[in-house]
C-alpha cells in the first residue's frame, strides 16, 4: 500500500535563496511498520517527489525502514552535523541506506546528506529523520518514521555544512580548499580570478543559473558580470588537477 507524504508546493519555496530550508511538522511525512509503503520525498524543493522513498524491509517480527534515491543521480549518505558534503568520499555515497535509528538499534543514523548530479556537478543537501514509538504491548513496538527537516543548496558545487540554512555568515570555502581568489569584491562588472593552473570559472546566480562564464587561462580568468542585475552571485572555480571551490561575488 503506498503512503501518501506531505509535500510543499515548489512556489512556496521558489524564493530569490541559496539555500531552501524546509521544518516539517513530524506528524507530516510518516511511514508505519505495519505498513510497506512507499512514500516519495521532494528534496530539491521541485514540486516532484522524484528524489528519494521511503519504504519498509519487513522480515521476520522486524519492520525496518528503508530509504532509496528513485533516480540514478542523487545519492546520499551518513552525516554528522557540521560535515561539509563536497568532502565525502566518493565510496560514502550510495543509493540506498537501511534506516538504522529504527528502535533502539546500536548504529543509530538520524542524519544524512544527498547530493543530486547537475550539468556542471553536484547540488547538495541534507535531511534528518526521526522515529517515535507510540505504542508496545508483549515486547512489540509499533513506530512511525518520517522526516523532520532538510535544506537544498541551489548553487552548484557549494561547500555545503550539514545542518546549515542560509549562507548569511558562512564563508564559502574554508581551509586548503580555496585555491582561488577573486577581486574586486564587490564588483560593478569585470571580476578577476587569481591562482594557480585555473582551469575554468562560472558564475552562478541565487537560483543556481549559469550567468556567466571565464576567458583567459593558467594563473588568472575572467568574468564579466557587467548587465546582470545587482546581487550576489557565486563563481565555480576549476584548476588542473579538477579541484573544484566556489567564491561568492557581491555585484553593486
Amino acid at each position: 500500500m503506498a503512503i501518501a507524504a506531505f509535500l510543499a508546493s515548489a512556489e512556496a519555496f521558489a524564493q530569490q535563496s541559496e539555500i531552501i530550508y524546509r521544518d516539517f511538522d513530524p506528524d507530516s511525512i510518516l511511514i508505519y511498520w505495519h505498513k510497506l509503503g512507499p512514500v516519495w520525498i521532494d528534496l530539491d524543493a521541485d514540486g516532484e517527489s522524484d528524489d528519494l522513498r521511503m519504504k519498509m524491509n519487513a522480515g521476520g517480527y522486524m519492520c525496518i525502514p528503508q530509504l532509496l534515491t528513485a533516480d540514478s543521480n542523487t545519492m546520499f549518505c551518513i552525516a554528522e552535523p557540521d560535515l561539509i558534503l563536497p568532502e565525502v568520499s566518493e565510496e560514502e555515497w550510495r543509493c540506498q541506506f537501511l534506516w538504522e535509528n529504527a528502535g533502539d538499534h546500536p548504529g543509530r543514523h538520524d542524519h544524512y546528506g544527498f547530493r543530486i548530479k547537475c550539468e556542471n556537478g553536484y547540488r547538495y543537501g541534507w535531511f534528518q529523520t526521526y522515529n517515535r514509538v507510540i505504542s508496545e504491548k508483549d515486547g512489540k513496538q509499533t513506530a512511525h518514521f518520517g522526516f523532520d527537516r532538510t535544506a537544498f543548496c541551489t548553487v552548484p558545487n557549494y561547500p555545503l555544512r550539514w545542518g546549515q540554512i542560509s549562507m548569511t555568515g558562512i564563508e564559502e570555502n574554508d581551509g586548503s580548499s580555496a585555491f582561488a581568489t577573486i577581486h574586486p569584491n564587490p564588483t560593478n562588472g569585470l571580476v578577476a580570478i587569481a591562482g594557480e593552473n585555473l582551469k575554468a570559472a562560472e558564475a552562478f546566480n541565487a537560483l543556481g543559473q549559469r550567468v556567466a562564464t571565464a576567458t583567459g587561462k593558467g594563473e588568472q580568468l575572467q568574468i564579466d558580470l557587467r548587465g546582470l542585475p545587482a546581487g550576489v552571485y557565486f563563481v565555480n572555480v576549476t584548476d588542473s588537477e579538477g579541484r573544484k571551490c566556489v567564491r561568492k561575488v557581491v555585484k553593486e
